[in-house]
């Protein structure tokens, strides 16, 4: 049985929302901060990406990685998520695994946490000003 992955939320004003994972998992907290990010403007693309792809790996059962960054990368196996290093062997005993459910749920909060943060942040431009042309030089 798998006990939930602690975690909480940092957000660094003007500049992203950071996970901080609370259990004792150093290559999936490496993995999530080489692999997806927040950074300016306030993106979620990596998140949404991320989650696009653990969907599809729960319904095709396929092995390839459902993200990659520099140095680490995630990959399912058996319903589990592992986070691993680009330099390990693939079995090796250097990774941590999470059940995919759990990295799903995780993932989802992340993406509502900054979008909550980055709703207060946007500039707010009037319809007018946003349909107003620009002068031909």
């Amino acid at each position: 049985m798998w006990l939930p992955v602690k975690y909480e939320f940092v957000v660094i004003p003007g500049c992203s929302v950071e996970l901080l994972l609370t259990d004792d998992l150093p290559v999936l907290r490496e993995a999530l901060a080489d692999c997806i990010s927040t950074h300016p403007p306030w993106s979620t693309y990596w998140i949404d990406r991320a989650v696009k792809y653990l969907e599809y790996r729960l319904e095709d059962g396929g092995k390839e990685p459902l993200a990659s960054g520099c140095c680490t990368y995630l990959q399912m196996r058996d319903g589990l998520v592992e986070a691993r290093y680009e330099f390990g062997v693939e079995d090796d005993d250097l990774c941590d695994v999470v059940p995919a459910e759990e990295l799903l749920t995780l993932l989802r909060a992340w993406r509502e946490k900054v979008v909550e943060v980055s709703s207060g942040m946007r500039p707010k431009v009037s319809r007018q000003k946003a349909l107003r042309r620009m002068p031909l030089l």
